[in-house]
Formats: C-alpha cells, structure tokens, sequence
C-alpha cells in the first residue's frame, strides 16, 4: 500500500521488517523505487535479492534495464543482459526493446545494433530506440539510413519515431528529407501537436531555415514560454539578433516573462550580430529590472561579445572580477579573441588558465599555436606541439555532411573513400581563391604541403559544386566549428561560383553569399 501510494520511506520500513521476502515482495519494492526515482536504493536492493538467489520476473527485469538506462550505467546492464539470455528471455520483445533502448541511450551503438539484429521481431518502439540512440552520438546519417529500412520494411512510423528522424535531421542538416516527415506529419495530423512542433522548429533552424522555423511557431494552437524560448535560441544561432530582440520584445507583451536561458539566448544573439550596446543594455535588465542572478553562462557571453569587438582588455578585467569563478568557455572566448586582435602577451595569461582548468583542451593548444604561428614565434609553436603531443591531446575529427537528391552524404578530414573523390579533389584544385592569412598547426618554414583542400566541409562544398542543381544553396553542416581557413576559402567560393553557402556548424549558421558571411567574419 505504501509503495503504491508514494511513501517510500515507510514502504522500505515495512519491506525491511518482512523475515522471508518472496520474489512478489522483493519485485514490487524495486519496481516502486523505480517508479519513484529512488534508483540507487532500488539498485542495491536488487543486488540484495540477487544474492538471495531468488528468481525475477519479466517486468522486473524490464525495470532494471530502464534504470540501467537512466543512470547511464552500461556495465551493470550488460550484467543484467547476460542474465537475460541464460533464462532465455532475449526473444521476448518487451525485454529485447529494453535492452536496445539502454544500450542505445548509453551510447553503446555496436551492442545496441548487435541486439537489434538479434530480436526475432521489431516493432517501431524497437526502430525508435536505435534512431535516437545514433542521433544521441551525432551520426544522424546512420539513424536515416535506418529510418529508411524500416520504411522498406513496412513499418509504420508513430509520432516518437518521426520526432527522432527529425532530430537527426537537425543533426546533420538533412533539409529535404526534414520537409519530407513534416508533409507526413501534416497528413497525419500530428503537425500542431506541441512537442512535434519543438522538433519541427528545430530542425528548421539547424538547416538554416529560419523563416520556415518561425511559420511553424506560429501554425502551433498555443505557444507558451519553452516554445518562444527555442524561438529565440534559433535565431541567435541563426545570428539574427534583431530578430531575436523583437521576439523578446512581443513574448513580454503577451505577458511571458522571460527566464535565465532566455536571456542566455539573448545575449548570445547580441554576441553574433556585434550589437555591443544592446547586450550589455539586456544584461542589466536581465539583472536590475528582472531580478535575475547573472549566471557563468551570462557572462561568458558578455566576455565574448566584449573581447570580439576588441574590448580585449576589459573583458579579461570582467573575468578577474567575476562574482563567480570563470569557466573554460571564458577562457577559451577571450583566448579566441586574442588571435583576432594580435594580443599574444594577454593569450598566454589565457592559455594558462585553460589549461590549469583543463590540460586535454585540444582547442587550446591549436589556438594558441594558431596566435604563435601569426607572430611567427616559430619556436613557440614547436614547443606547445612537442607538449600537446606529450599529453596525448588529439583535436576531434571533423566530419561534413551534404543533403544531395534526397542521398545524405559524409566527408572526414583527408576522406579517400568516397566514389566521386577525384572529381571533388579537380573541382578543388580549379577554384583560384587567395590563401587566408591563418597559418597551419605546423609552421611554414618546414614547407608542409598545404592539405587545407582536404578539410571536410571543402571536399563537402565541392561535392555539393559538381552533383547539386545549378544556382541551389550548397547546405553543409560540421560537427565541429569551422576553421578560419575554411571560412575565408567559403567566402571566396560563394563570389565565383554565384552560389549560396550555408555551413551550419556547433557554435552557429554561417550563410556565404557572393564573398560575404551572415557572421561578419566572427570566427
């Protein structure tokens, strides 16, 4: 009675008293723990009955693959998977799902992939499971190529699963195939359901579709403030920032207030249009008018909005009076900038503190190598690689992906595999562009081929170049930002080729039209 009216406490207090538990007993206090977020005690206690040699129901066990899944604890359900396969359960479809769905959302694919293969029979929870779990990764090429086997397999897609597709599209920037599931979505009358909505107006914004983002907003039967708070993160990330600021204005009009994240948003918008009076304008309505304690979060903006437009000075000044302790992102912001701006004496100060903060920043060492490179303080460089490599700090691989017919396509650094590569590699080599500034990791004086032609969303925009129809926005998102090198050699591109560049990476839209980027060289 306890347990099922929420009184854990004097359920536990109960179960304790009982001298001989049955599997009934031991299954519904643990099945109740769980129920009731109580997930380490229900963890220990089924290590208790375990012990006790007791046999678990189907349920129980489903129970314990959830919490697995919730604590993120892979070990401990690939124990319990073991178990399931000695009693023989694994063909058991409820049990099987379960299991997809910890290892999925544990990040393990292989034994997630491995145990979907396995099952006899799969149902769309079965196929949502592992769409989400490839997304979760950021392989949402992969979680596509699965939402297409189950649609030759004539699997029915629910209102779960298509929301997961269209989180893998915003993934990797799948546009037409995101436009494909929201025509399904409409037809199926799912499309002004709220939380279908949120991933809608995501997937837009992430392709780098903010009007169609904004048309979604408005079709909804009811916005409240989670919704205009996404309203304002894509536009900032869209840089939109007077966009962003007239929403903030018509959301308070309508009576909603806006919160910390909202204002984060903000002050990020402000930071990628360069509108320096505007944000430090909304960081002390934030504070003054609002009530609102400036987090990390709101002065790292303020750090990087004040160091990118030069203010290099003040903002490290900002960062030794913060009321909080200063993050890595303030850090690596104003680092950043100190390349921009040539400030190499105020870079170091920065780069030390990264690194007492956190010695395997990769990005540390390659700005700082960048800002050495630029001063030509050759020694310099060799030295911070001779110390990165010694700490074993690797940059993460950059990988581009490109929406052609409907066909996702992926490229990596230095990517040989794909069937058109020489085709891509000549279109490269015929693009005359003025090579930028910035100087690779390696010094020039040690007359490195320059292997800049082989960064993946170059060989991504050539790709889009030579198969794309002619005078269609070539659209390449990255997972990581993209180099400066690269965005200098997308300006000059969009100029000769008369084609739209839209780059979607982790930190922003970058939109390249005939030399000109919607950042204004933030970067």
């Amino acid at each position: 009675m306890y347990a099922s009216c929420g009184g854990m406490e004097e359920a536990l207090r109960e179960f304790n008293k009982i001298s001989k538990r049955s599997v009934v007993s031991w299954c519904t206090i643990i099945n109740a723990l769980t129920q009731y977020d109580v997930d380490l005690c229900a963890m220990d206690l089924f290590r208790s009955m375990s012990l006790e040699c007791l046999d678990i129901d189907d349920v129980t066990f489903v129970s314990f693959i959830k919490l697995c899944s919730k604590l993120g604890n892979v070990e401990q359900g690939m124990r319990f998977h073991d178990q399931v396969i000695k009693r023989g359960l694994d063909a058991n479809i409820v049990i099987g799902n379960s299991i997809v769905s910890m290892y999925s959302s544990c990040g393990n694919m292989i034994e997630a992939y491995s145990m979907f293969e396995q099952l006899p029979s799969r149902n769309v929870v079965t196929w949502a499971s592992m769409v989400s779990g490839y997304t979760k990764i950021g392989d949402g090429a992969s979680a596509l190529k699965l939402f297409e086997r189950m649609k030759i397999e004539d699997i029915e897609a629910d209102r779960v699963m298509l929301m997961g597709v269209l989180d893998a599209c915003a993934n990797i920037g799948a546009l037409n195939q995101g436009i494909l599931v929201h025509q399904q979505l409409v037809v199926s009358g799912l499309s002004s359901d709220v939380a279908v909505g949120s991933c809608l107006i995501n997937m837009y914004f992430k392709c780098g579709s903010p009007k169609e983002a904004h048309i979604v907003f408005s079709s909804l039967p009811k916005q409240d403030l989670k919704l205009w708070g996404m309203l304002i993160s894509g536009y900032a990330y869209n840089g939109n920032g007077r966009s962003v600021l007239k929403c903030l204005d018509m959301m308070q009009q309508l009576g909603f207030k806006p919160d910390a994240a909202i204002f984060t948003n903000v002050l990020v918008a402000c930071r990628h249009a360069e509108l320096v009076e505007d944000g430090c304008h909304q960081f002390r309505v934030m504070r003054d008018q609002q009530g609102i304690v400036p987090t990390i979060e709101h002065f790292g903006c303020m750090i990087d909005l004040l160091s990118h437009v030069g203010y290099v000075d003040e903002a490290e000044e900002l960062l030794d009076m913060m009321p909080v302790q200063p993050d890595l992102s303030g850090w690596m912001s104003l680092l950043s900038a100190c390349r921009r701006h040539k400030k190499v004496q105020v870079a170091r100060r920065c780069f030390n503190h990264v690194m007492r903060l956190d010695s395997s920043v990769s990005a540390g060492y390659l700005v700082m190598s960048k800002i050495y490179a630029d001063a030509k303080l050759w020694e310099r460089v060799e030295e911070l690689e001779h110390h990165r490599k010694q700490a074993l700090v690797w940059k993460k691989p950059g990988r581009a992906w490109i929406e052609v017919d409907n066909r996702i396509h992926e490229f990596s650094v230095g990517d040989k595999s794909h069937p058109q590569i020489d085709k891509i590699h000549m279109k490269l080599r015929t693009i005359k562009y003025d090579k930028d500034e910035c100087t690779p990791l390696l010094n020039s004086r040690n007359n490195k081929q320059d292997s800049r032609n082989d960064h993946c969303e170059r060989l991504a925009i050539a790709f889009g170049l030579i198969t794309a129809t002619e005078g269609t926005p070539i659209r390449v998102t990255k997972n990581i930002q993209v180099c400066r090198d690269c965005h200098s050699a997308s300006k000059m591109i969009s100029k000769i080729e008369a084609r739209p560049i839209i780059i979607s990476d982790t930190y922003r839209v970058h939109e390249f039209r005939n030399g000109e980027c919607s950042c204004g060289d933030w970067i």
